[in-house]
């Protein structure tokens, strides 16, 4: 940012100055830009002089702008020292005259900090990133560029901010005026890349570039890193249907469902024409088990077929689907099933209308002008989610 500085150097005798300058040192934290002085001036680094001949009595004022660095930091200091020495017509010296301007500097200054809901997780499972950004500055910015590069291992499924979001793997938000004690938050659900090494220690940060409140680019910040690290899957289905194969399926198996029942899939279906709006799993792996998905939302679908048949007052709320057990729940806007594995479904249900009620409660609006793209009801599958999955 530029500012004047009105100088006024004078010859206060009563005879000719036959020389006389004017000297000063800059600091670090200001930069010379220009001069209105009618003397001959000169610039060594950071001293300036100004250098008078044959001056009248009468004073010789004048603009100096400056700029103030942009490395220099909020809530600084500096003093620029000035002295006016000159000869009279004799060669005489008269004595020095000297004065100090001094300045303070405001300037926004831009802090990030990251942490992360779980530090060991299983490929294809879901954690969070949230970031806090807080300019703790005197001044706003005018623009700030947040960027999060998630590289290969990482995937972001859904994502909480302000501003909306730009890229999938290098992620950057564009936040326009930041005013000083502002804090602003972005929350990231990510996914682990199912090919991915059991073991891989996978690091992340933000970092921020920002502008003072002129526009000017003056700072760039990092927040820490925070590191998650890949486990192995601890759903316990493989485990369970290894042991059916290994004794003949009869023991194992009853032993499994006479455990509470545990909900593995969640869909989510339109109640206008059936469609699939989206699909959770808590076990089963899109990319190692496409038939069992596939077969399975088949199942769902024509299960949602006939509940149309039966009508409002008779709808269907439970079927068989090999080991496990698919409960629907029947909403204005959509069909909620699950899918689950043991136990029996009198708690399921009960779970499913509660969630059902709150997402119609929250969302309604976003499901009954649903146009087909998923990403228009993140909030639902976010209530989902938390609800029936974690």
């Amino acid at each position: 940012m530029t500012f004047l500085v009105h100088i006024v150097p004078a010859n206060a005798g009563s005879g000719l100055a036959r020389d006389a300058w004017l000297n000063l040192t800059l600091p670090s934290a200001l930069v010379f830009v220009s001069d209105s002085s009618d003397g001959q001036r000169m610039v060594i680094g950071s001293r300036i002089s100004w250098h008078w001949q044959d001056w009248p009595t009468g004073p010789r004022p004048f603009d100096l702008a400056l700029a103030a660095n942009p490395t220099t930091p909020d809530g600084a200091n500096a003093s620029v020292p000035m002295s006016l020495t000159s000869v009279d017509a004799n060669g005489n010296h008269g004595p020095d005259v000297p004065v100090v301007l001094r300045a303070s500097f405001v300037a926004p200054a831009i802090q990030l900090s990251i942490s992360v809901n779980q530090e060991r997780v299983a490929t294809g499972k879901t954690f969070s990133y949230s970031l806090v950004l807080r300019n703790t500055g005197t001044t706003m910015t005018r623009t700030l560029w947040l960027v999060d590069s998630l590289g290969t291992s990482l995937r972001m499924f859904s994502y909480q901010s302000s501003v909306p979001v730009a890229g999938s793997s290098d992620l950057n938000w564009t936040f326009r005026t930041v005013q000083p004690q502002q804090v602003e938050t972005v929350r990231l659900d990510i996914q682990v890349d199912a090919g991915v090494a059991v073991g891989t220690q996978v690091p992340n940060m933000f970092a921020a570039v920002y502008t003072n409140s002129n526009g000017t680019v003056i700072g760039y910040v990092q927040s820490g890193s925070v590191v998650i690290t890949v486990v192995e899957s601890a759903s316990p289905l493989p485990y369970v249907f290894g042991t059916v194969a290994a004794t003949g399926g009869a023991g194992g198996y009853l032993a499994y469902r006479r455990r509470r029942a545990r909900i593995v899939e969640v869909f989510l279906i339109s109640a206008e024409g059936g469609l699939l709006i989206d699909h959770l799993s808590r076990s089963l792996i899109h990319h190692k088990d496409p038939d069992v998905v596939s077969a399975m939302l088949s199942a769902v679908q024509d299960f949602v077929k006939d509940a149309f048949k039966l009508g409002e007052d008779r709808t269907l709320h439970q079927l068989e689907f090999g080991d496990y057990r698919i409960h629907l729940e029947r909403g204005k806007h959509i069909f909620l099933a699950a899918v689950t594995a043991g136990g029996n479904g009198a708690a399921t249900i009960k779970r499913l209308r509660e969630v059902l009620d709150e997402i119609e409660s929250k969302q309604g609006d976003s499901l009954r002008d649903w146009n087909g793209v998923s990403d228009a009801l993140l909030g639902v599958t976010d209530i989902v989610r938390k609800r029936l999955l974690e």
